[in-house]
């Protein structure tokens, strides 16, 4: 079968350094491996920022749209609605996240709210969400969470298409044991860092590692030397830190907030995926503790979502030939 589309075209922002851009470069990266005629495309805007060196490794040129019919286009959540200007090409929506696009943002509050009461809460305003549009976009999903979502909100079967995870750095790298990573917990400040500190405020024997301003090299160096990866904030998409977290040999422990609920996007046993009722941080102390005394056995429990993480790419390349290759819509990530 040949190709559906004459030219593929993925925005992304220019000189981001996250995990939804490298995503975006992953996807190029993959259609052009199997042999698509795909190219990123800055977003207006970006245009002018230095590329992330960080990506170049990935099979990735930029050029200029042109919507033509036979083309597709295809934009992160939060460029949803400039679809409403492509006119010829076919339009594609990626959710790599549900929350960062600004037609959802209102619906926080009914999503987590224990979020919409933070700090960084967002605002109650938001654009109307064009149901016509996004029934008319093909919609693709990065987690299951926004699968369901999407689902639920617009009735329409959105494709699954994730992203992987790079095992080589964590490969490179000589893991410490379980039992010698010491009483040592790694966090990511940006997400519930309030919640951190009331924990580390009950476990003060336990040295708590913000993981901020570093390369990757120095992340994954990190990641190698701590006991546990902990995530008690939103999960957005299908987060990178937690994956990159297991590829280190750290035992991961999250709360049931958004992708972090659906074991099909984080796949842990129950007991390290955490419900966020008022007494989180004390069961997440606990849970603290059982691990550290006893690391070797949760870090063997967490073996499947280890080898599973280790996959990412072969399904990923899978899900970008069903969908712009042979066509195949609507699979929930279910289908072999």
């Amino acid at each position: 079968m040949g190709a559906r589309h004459d030219r593929i075209y993925v925005y992304y922002p220019r000189g981001t350094r996250t995990g939804g851009p490298e995503a975006l470069h992953q996807l190029v990266d993959s259609l052009r491996r199997q042999g698509e005629d795909a190219f990123l495309v800055p977003i207006p805007g970006t245009e002018d920022t230095e590329r992330v060196a960080e990506y170049a490794h990935y099979d990735a040129p930029e050029t200029e749209l042109e919507d033509t019919a036979g083309a597709a286009v295809v934009v992160p959540e939060v460029w949803f609605t400039t679809l409403a200007e492509v006119e010829r090409a076919t339009p594609y929506c990626w959710w790599l996240s549900i929350d960062n696009s600004p037609v959802f943002s209102a619906d926080w509050r009914y999503r987590d709210p224990w979020r919409s009461a933070a700090r960084n809460a967002p605002p109650a305003e938001a654009p109307p969400l064009d149901i016509a549009l996004g029934r008319r976009v093909v919609n693709l999903t990065q987690s299951h969470y926004a699968w369901a979502y999407l689902f639920t909100r617009l009735g329409t079967c959105g494709s699954m298409l994730s992203d992987h995870t790079d095992p080589a750095p964590f490969d490179a790298l000589e893991l410490t044991t379980p039992v010698a990573r010491g009483r040592t917990v790694a966090y990511n400040p940006v997400k519930a860092d309030l919640v951190t500190e009331v924990l580390a405020g009950l476990l003060p024997d336990v040295t708590f590692v913000p993981l901020t301003g570093m390369t990757r090299r120095e992340l994954a160096a990190t990641l190698a030397r701590s006991a546990i990866y902990l995530d008690l904030g939103f999960h957005p998409g299908k987060d990178r830190l937690p994956r990159e977290a297991t590829l280190a040999g750290a035992t991961v422990v999250v709360a049931r907030r958004g992708a972090g609920a659906y074991y099909a996007d984080t796949p842990l046993l129950a007991e390290y995926r955490l419900a966020p009722t008022d007494d989180l941080v004390e069961r997440a102390a606990e849970l603290v503790r059982a691990i550290l005394a006893d690391p070797e056995t949760h870090h063997l429990q967490q073996k499947g979502y280890r080898d599973q993480v280790r996959t990412e790419r072969s399904t990923f390349d899978k899900q970008v030939r069903r969908i712009f290759v042979e066509g195949r819509l609507g699979d929930d990530g279910s289908e072999p």
